[in-house]
């Protein structure tokens, strides 16, 4: 299948088969998986463009949603902590995007500031 957008050519399972690799294991400790998969989409398929991050943010918010059910059903849910973790993640929804276009536009600079990151992550 071609992604136009992505200038990819690529089998639509290989994504969902990623996706879900990823979900299945971050999901358990609270991770969204966003963090595995841009580095899948611009490492492994080659997508380069500054839309791959808005691609990945789609996975972000799909993919927490059967975990937040399962701890809201359990009873296991921090309202106020996860409101005001979310109040946080809505600014940096907002700055994010400005940054990556802005600043981080070339793909060089972008993918050093990135592996800076999970470096620092790692540690």
């Amino acid at each position: 299948m071609y992604f136009p957008v992505a200038g990819v050519e690529l089998n639509p399972i290989i994504p969902v088969l990623v996706g879900a690799a990823v979900a299945l294991v971050l999901n358990q400790v609270g991770l969204t998986g966003g963090i595995a998969t841009l580095p899948f989409m611009i490492s492994v398929i080659g997508f380069t463009t500054p839309s791959a991050v808005s691609t990945n943010l789609i996975f972000i918010f799909l993919s927490p949603l059967g975990s937040l059910y399962s701890y809201w059903r359990e009873r296991r849910m921090l309202w106020r902590l996860g409101l005001l973790a979310g109040a946080g993640g809505i600014a940096g929804s907002f700055l994010g995007p400005l940054i990556r276009v802005g600043t981080l536009n070339d793909i060089t600079r972008f993918k050093t500031f990135f592996g800076a990151l999970l470096g620092f992550i790692g540690l």
